[in-house]
């Protein structure tokens, strides 16, 4: 039983309210900013809470055997550092633990009267096991998130103090992976290729398969060397519901400067992953560049576009308009 109780966690963020707020211009009253939405062709002022989220976008779905062999299969053909598999492997199997305990209490409650049934209903109610199914995933992005987050504020005064530690340094790799897979356009685009690939619905294990593909990109971005894009131009960096770009999952992808990722963190600053070994870790970069890179993420962005101000959008909005939107298609795993 929870000492405390805990609440359901109905608005589950893909993209982090703190991350967001970096384009919320700076003011005693602003509390918004500015959003394109794709479909509608509109751009409004949004608050940070009521963006890039769903509800109980990351619940947790009851599995069967199968499903669980199946991760294991696809676990052990990604060459995972011990550690990383290690921890797949717990978390998997911490899964299937909570599926086991809400089938017994799912037989206790349907048959009460023996003495194991009883002794099942006193260890935990079906309340508790429903707000763990909704909020488990929830919650250990929110603990990442927490870790993340003063190296989010470091990076965006310009500094990068952090990379010489290396757990601050395999944080924040972990942070950008796990951002990447989070997002609905990855969870949809992970959907399309297990279906295409093994014939099969993976919908109800997605969250499951999006955690394994972060920890086999985290392995690569732990190869790249990091580069601080500082944008003193008149345009501002812009970002999306789907705020990091990782060259090799996408098609014909073009960057400015030579990179494998590229995420910006406020309107003036950004980072790029780069296997180029790097003497310099501020590059000061062009318009022409800031263009470019915005042109990107409005490409890959799933419903949303996000700016600290109305105007950079205008164009993006003139573009749906007619037909000219550029877009990336992901490339299949």
């Amino acid at each position: 039983m929870y000492e405390h109780k805990e609440k359901r966690k109905k608005n589950q963020h893909t993209v982090p309210q703190f991350y967001l707020k970096e384009w919320v211009r700076s003011s005693a009253t602003q509390t918004t900013l500015s959003c394109l939405q794709i479909t509608k062709h509109e751009i409004k002022p949004r608050n940070p809470q009521s963006i890039s989220a769903s509800k109980y976008f990351y619940e947790l779905n009851d599995l069967i055997e199968e499903d669980i062999i199946l991760l294991k299969k696809i676990l052990r053909l990604k060459n995972l550092s011990p550690k990383l598999e290690k921890a797949e492997y717990e978390r998997i199997e911490n899964l299937n633990k909570l599926m086991q305990r809400k089938k017994l209490f799912k037989l206790a409650k349907s048959s009460p009267t023996s003495d194991k049934n009883l002794n099942a209903l006193k260890m935990f109610t079906g309340e508790e096991l429903d707000i763990q199914s909704k909020n488990l995933e929830e919650n250990l992005y929110a603990k990442l998130e927490t870790k993340a987050k003063p190296i989010i504020k470091e990076l965006v005064s310009g500094e990068s103090n952090f990379y010489d530690n290396l757990l601050k340094r395999s944080t924040f790799f972990y942070f950008i992976a796990m951002q990447f897979f989070r997002t609905k356009r990855q969870k949809d685009a992970i959907l399309t290729a297990y279906k295409r690939q093994i014939k099969k619905d993976v919908e109800h294990i997605w969250i499951h398969l999006a955690s394994i593909h972060a920890s086999d990109l985290l392995m690569k971005l732990n190869y790249l060397n990091m580069v601080l894009l500082v944008n003193n131009t008149e345009t501002p960096f812009i970002t999306s519901d789907n705020p990091v770009l990782v060259k090799e999952y996408y098609e014909n992808l073009y960057f400015p400067i030579e990179s494998e990722v590229y995420y910006p963190v406020s309107p003036k600053v950004a980072i790029i992953l780069t296997q180029e070994k790097q003497n310099l870790f501020k590059n000061y970069v062009s318009q022409q560049d800031v263009v470019h890179f915005n042109d990107l993420i409005a490409a890959i962005a799933f419903e949303e576009v996000y700016a600290d101000n109305e105007e950079v959008l205008k164009g993006y909005q003139i573009k749906l308009q007619n037909g000219d939107m550029r877009t990336v298609e992901k490339t299949e795993d």
